[in-house]
């Protein structure tokens, strides 16, 4: 009993040392930048409007029936909001607050329709969730601005590996999905490479036969052991 608690006061010790807040910073801004484009990217191309407004049907999640699209103008108004608040946690102002409120808007146009699934959402909601407990406002920010008491360069190793385990899962569990047999022979990469095309002299090797068990494979081992590698 005595080891056990020594073993579990160095793990608390460990988890709530000061470490460099730097690349929580620099995550939290470009996580923030590149949502609120991608807000800004569904705006440009009217995608709304197909994917949930005038779709035919959307396929609930269980349990989740209930979530339907604002009527009007507010799924739109919904949708830039959502921007909004990528963008404050961008320049961290309002940071809790935005974190909040982006973590429930993107979720709720997640849980739209379950056939607008992608894995990459997903992750964004996981992440969105992470920097609502982790203060990655405290320095580069609106709010370290305005109030000097929150300035800090350090943040506990706990948020820092908050983040890096759940990256390492996403990439670790893809290279376990891709272990099938259809993969292990190439496909469904053969199949995209033969679709790219007009790309000149690279054409010939998008095409070549080695091409699609190169991708595969090389994809496959990144996913598998870059964690590690890091």
């Amino acid at each position: 009993m005595a080891h056990d608690g020594k073993r579990f006061a160095k793990i608390r010790e460990a988890a709530f040392a000061e470490v460099d807040i730097a690349s929580l910073v620099f995550f939290r801004i470009v996580f923030g930048l590149v949502n609120a484009g991608l807000v800004a990217r569904v705006l440009w191309q009217h995608l709304l409007g197909p994917w949930w407004v005038s779709a035919p049907f959307l396929f609930k999640y269980a349990g989740f029936a209930w979530v339907k699209p604002w009527p009007g103008l507010w799924l739109q108004l919904h949708w830039i909001a959502l921007g909004v608040f990528a963008l404050f946690i961008a320049i961290g102002f309002l940071y809790r607050i935005s974190a909040i409120l982006f973590f429930l808007s993107h979720t709720y146009f997640f849980l739209l329709d379950q056939g607008r699934y992608v894995n990459h959402l997903y992750l964004i909601g996981l992440f969105g969730l992470l920097f609502v407990f982790v203060p990655a406002h405290r320095a580069f920010s609106i709010d370290s601005w305005l109030n000097r008491k929150l300035r800090a360069q350090t943040v506990p190793a706990l948020g820092l590996w908050l983040f890096r385990i759940q990256m390492a899962a996403v990439y670790f569990f893809a290279g376990v999905a891709k272990l099938t047999p259809d993969w292990l022979r190439g496909e469904p990469m053969r199949v995209w490479l033969l679709q790219r095309g007009h790309l000149g002299i690279l054409d010939r090797f998008f095409h070549a036969p080695w091409a699609a068990y190169a991708g595969s494979y090389g994809s496959l081992l990144l996913d598998l052991f870059l964690a590690p590698l890091l």
